[in-house]
C-alpha cells in the first residue's frame, strides 16, 4: 500500500499517461515492440532491479517519457521538470556517478539506445558484474560518456542530453523510505 501511494504521486499528475508494468506484462511489451534479443536479454537478468534496469531504458527507448523508481516520490511540478530542456535530462548521483532512477528522454534518443544496448550486452552475456555496473548507475555512466565521445555533432534539441546536479532532481522527487512489515 505504501508503495502504491508513493507511484500515486506520478500517476495523479494531469495531462500525463501513466504505465506500470509486472514482469508478465514487461514481457509481453518487450517482444510486441523489440523481439527475442532484449526479451531474452531481460530474461537473463538476476535481479528485479536488473529487470527494471533494463525495462526503462527499453521502455524510454521507443516512447520516450519520465521513468521514476517506485520508491521516488513526486514533490514538484512534472512541466517544470521537462522545461529543464533537451532530448535526454539525467542527473548525477552523490558519488559522481550518473542516476537512473530517474530519467526524462524523447523517443529513440541515442544516449537511451546506447544505454539499452550496453545493458543488453552485458545482460545477454551473462556478465558477472553487480548491478550497478551492469544495468545501473555504474552502466548509465559508462553509457554518457562513451555517447558524448562518440556522438555525431548536435544537429538539435532532440540529441541534447542534460547531466543536471544532484539538487535539481531534489527538487522534482523525493526518495521515499519505505517502512517495510516484519
Amino acid at each position: 500500500a505504501e508503495v502504491a501511494w508513493v507511484m500515486g504521486s506520478w500517476q495523479r499528475q494531469p495531462g500525463y499517461h501513466y504505465t506500470c508494468l509486472d514482469r508478465r506484462r514487461a514481457i509481453q511489451y518487450l517482444g510486441e515492440n523489440f523481439g527475442r534479443k532484449i526479451v531474452s536479454a531481460f530474461r537473463l537478468a538476476n535481479h528485479p532491479a536488473e529487470e527494471a534496469d533494463f525495462l526503462r531504458l527499453a521502455v524510454l527507448w521507443k516512447e520516450g517519457g519520465i521513468y521514476a523508481d517506485a520508491d521516488d516520490m513526486l514533490v514538484g511540478d512534472l512541466d517544470d521538470l521537462l522545461a529543464e530542456g533537451g532530448g535526454a535530462i539525467l542527473f548525477h548521483e552523490q558519488f559522481g556517478t550518473i542516476a537512473n532512477n530517474l530519467i526524462c528522454a524523447r523517443p529513440k534518443h541515442p544516449l537511451i539506445g546506447a544505454a539499452l544496448g550496453m545493458a543488453c550486452t552485458s545482460l545477454s552475456a551473462r556478465a558477472n558484474e553487480s548491478t550497478w555496473s551492469k544495468t545501473g548507475p555504474g552502466m548509465m555512466t559508462r553509457a554518457i560518456s562513451s555517447w558524448l565521445i562518440n556522438r555525431p555533432p548536435a544537429t538539435g534539441t532532440p540529441t541534447m542530453a542534460q547531466c543536471r546536479p544532484r539538487s535539481a532532481m531534489s527538487c522534482h522527487r523525493s526518495l521515499h523510505e519505505l517502512r517495510l512489515p516484519g
